[in-house]
């Protein structure tokens, strides 16, 4: 199977942009107040709220980047994992002037870790769109 060039660019701009600039502006909202804390049977559900969320943010970040742009699956999932960084550490540093809530070096790293993940799934989606394109 060869590797996938970019996504079809069916996709309007807006369908592709918009849910990432979503997610960004729920961080931003979920980071500027202190939430409360639930009892859950998992350990660090902090930890594995920012993986998530941020592996979703890198995923949409990807896929936009890809599909609207035609980058490469590299250049893309490059992009998306630098602007989830960036935006990660901006979030801890605009957590610092949240009452209550401080600066975690750990949380900027997983978010990292989270962004970079999601870029598998993305690889693996476009190299069956694009095998599916070439039969």
């Amino acid at each position: 199977m060869a590797t996938p060039k970019s996504f079809s660019r069916a996709r309007s701009p807006a369908a592709l942009w918009l849910p990432p600039f979503f997610v960004m502006a729920l961080i931003f909202i979920l980071s500027s107040s202190v939430l409360p804390r639930f009892q859950v049977p998992i350990p660090h559900p902090d930890k594995v709220a920012h993986l998530i969320v941020y592996g979703v943010l890198g995923f949409l970040l990807g896929r936009a980047a890809g599909g609207n742009w035609g980058w490469s699956w590299k250049r893309a999932a490059l992009f998306a994992v630098v602007v989830s960084s960036v935006y990660g550490a901006s979030d801890e540093w605009h957590q610092s002037f949240v009452p209550g809530r401080s600066i975690e070096t750990i949380d900027w790293a997983v978010d990292t870790i989270g962004a970079a993940l999601a870029q598998v799934p993305l690889y693996f989606l476009r190299a069956r769109k694009a095998g599916v394109r070439n039969n």
